[in-house]
């Protein structure tokens, strides 16, 4: 749980780093001083060789032995020389500073056996842990001024051996340790403390504010403002926040202005709406009466009476008030509506097959496709069926005597919505006029009111749903419908 605060990560980030920069460094200097104490004790034991070839060629040409014995002995006395021998070709030890090991051998393969350079050095080394050790095996070779007591068919007459060594055990460097990781402890131990201080007045304290000025807006109080904001990214986060705040006050300003607005302009409508149903209802009667009246003056008018064509316009003009008032009246009805749980696969079934049966389809084919095991959706059937009607008409009408209908009912399971297209093969729409068809009173048609498609997309809103269409000229349209499925609640 403690891990889950954002300070504690950065805190333990920051002994990590330091812990594991303090054990690489201490491995590389480690490393380092191995290499560095290898490479001494290797030079010493070439410069001991030198002298020891020197002084061979010295004492051993006065014949004077021991004293070149004695100058073993001072050699094994300086720093890191731990043994000086003179070893015979099989590596048996003829002189040494040591006299306990006359006549012994190396503790190494034998002699023989060693890869010599062209020089005639071979190096021995060994280097772990607790020590690093070099013996460096010299041949001597047999020099003219060796021949005047060695055989010359004796190539080589003898080895000479320095051995040096040097402790590098962890012990050695304990105490260089120890301050390395007391250092490296002060070290973690106040950036710790500085971090959490830092931590705490540059980023625990600023983003307690802006979790205060979030809990704020979640409240909805979109008035509350961060005072005094920093200059780092912090600070632009809470400008930002700020900004946000500021808009959203606006936003929901407008939206209530709005709302209120609307609310009274529908206020507005409905009462407009009920008085023109109460006018267009007490209109209707009258003028139902003019039509028949008309009608009978008209059929008793001879066809050579001037007055034939009066009575005509009269007996049109009034029928197309009554078709408007009927259009109010049907508005009127339109803005109540019960849902009931419905199937739309019979619905559409018994629109088509009634559209089959009427005269000027008989060259129309219709297609329809169903999804398997549609879900009922809630809607006010009666309504649904006048809006697919209406579609399934117009689709008739704009092809004619000749072409396809076709109706796909889809249920769209990722957004639980029920998908109707009603496509036909007719001329289509032209572009002039797409943005106009689902204007009330807009019609192409002689005979038509221009509230059908209006209608239309009014049900369908009311139901939460949409009613849109594509279309291309001369190719044909697609009126697409979608409806949600779910309960009344989440309608």
């Amino acid at each position: 749980m403690i891990f889950k605060k954002l300070r504690t990560r950065v805190v333990a980030h920051i002994i990590w780093i330091i812990s594991i920069s303090t054990a690489v460094t201490y491995y590389f200097d480690y490393r380092l001083h191995t290499k560095t104490i290898h490479s001494h004790i290797e030079d010493d034991a070439k410069e001991i060789t030198s002298i020891i070839e020197s002084s061979i060629a010295s004492f051993m040409g006065i014949e004077n032995p021991g004293l070149f014995k004695e100058v073993l002995s001072e050699l094994v006395k300086l720093h890191h020389i731990r043994r000086v021998s003179l070893l015979d070709t099989t590596g048996r030890v003829l002189l040494s500073a040591q006299p306990d090991t006359l006549f012994s051998r190396t503790r190494v393969n034998n002699v023989n056996e060693f890869d010599f350079t062209e020089d005639g050095v071979y190096i021995y080394s060994e280097l772990n842990r607790e020590f690093a050790e070099i013996m460096l095996f010299k041949r001597l070779a047999n020099n003219k001024s060796c021949q005047e007591c060695h055989d010359a068919q004796h190539k080589i007459l003898g080895i000479s051996l320095v051995e040096t060594k040097s402790n590098i055990s962890f012990r050695e460097q304990k105490s260089s340790f120890i301050i390395l990781f007391g250092i490296t402890l002060a070290a973690i131990i106040l950036l710790s403390m500085a971090t959490h201080v830092l931590f705490d007045r540059s980023v625990d304290k600023p983003i307690q504010i802006l979790k205060t000025a979030m809990d704020e807006m979640k409240q909805e109080n979109f008035s509350f403002r961060i005072k005094q904001p920093a200059k780092d990214e912090l600070g632009s986060l809470a400008k930002g926040m700020n900004e946000m705040g500021k808009k959203l006050q606006e936003a929901r300003k407008q939206l209530l202005e709005s709302h209120k607005s609307k609310l009274v302009q529908a206020e507005s409508i409905a009462k407009v709406g009920e008085l023109a149903a109460g006018m267009a209802h007490e209109i209707k009667n009258p003028i139902s009466g003019i039509v028949f009246a008309a009608n009978s003056i008209l059929r008793e008018t001879k066809d050579d009476d001037n007055r034939k064509e009066i009575f005509e316009e009269i007996v049109r003009q009034a029928n197309r008030v009554e078709q408007n008032l009927e259009a109010l009246l049907t508005i009127a009805r339109e803005s109540r509506f019960e849902r009931f749980p419905t199937d739309l696969k019979p619905m559409i079934e018994r629109i088509l097959l009634f559209i089959q049966q009427q005269q000027g389809t008989k060259r129309i084919k219709t297609v329809s496709i169903f999804d398997d095991h549609l879900p009922e959706i809630l809607v006010d059937n009666k309504q649904i069926e006048q809006v697919l009607m209406n579609l399934v008409i117009n689709s008739i009408q704009s092809m004619k005597d000749k072409g396809q209908l076709t109706v796909i009912v889809r249920f769209v399971a990722e957004k639980q919505r029920m998908k109707i297209q009603i496509s036909d093969t007719g001329k289509g729409i032209p572009e002039s006029i797409k943005e106009k068809i689902f204007d009330p009173f807009f019609t192409t048609k002689e005979k038509g009111v221009g509230l059908g498609l209006f209608l239309c997309k009014e049900i369908i809103s009311r139901h939460k749903g949409r009613l849109y269409f594509e279309s291309e000229n001369g190719k044909g349209t697609t009126f697409t419908i979608e409806l949600p499925v779910g309960s009344i609640d989440e309608i």
